[in-house]
């Protein structure tokens, strides 16, 4: 059944089921760090929430994934 057919009894169910998806591939780590900035496209005070996944040692391969969002303050 994929996840998004699943019903839960309670927001309490809901939350121990994502925990229980949650856990990271051994070797891994995740870190997060929140900011305030003033982005030069849209003069007002902005915040944003980076996210990090790290390997806990180095490795000789290093898949990427990227999305489409441009970085603020970007130029092309």
């Amino acid at each position: 059944m994929s996840s998004t057919q699943l019903t839960f009894a309670s927001r309490d169910a809901h939350h121990a089921w994502l925990t229980s998806q949650a856990a990271l591939p051994a070797g891994f780590r995740v870190g997060t760090a929140r900011l305030e900035f003033t982005p030069r496209e849209a003069p007002k005070p902005a915040q944003m929430t980076l996210t990090l996944l790290a390997l806990d040692a180095p490795t000789r391969t290093s898949p990427w994934s990227s999305h489409a969002t441009r970085c603020p303050g970007r130029r092309s």
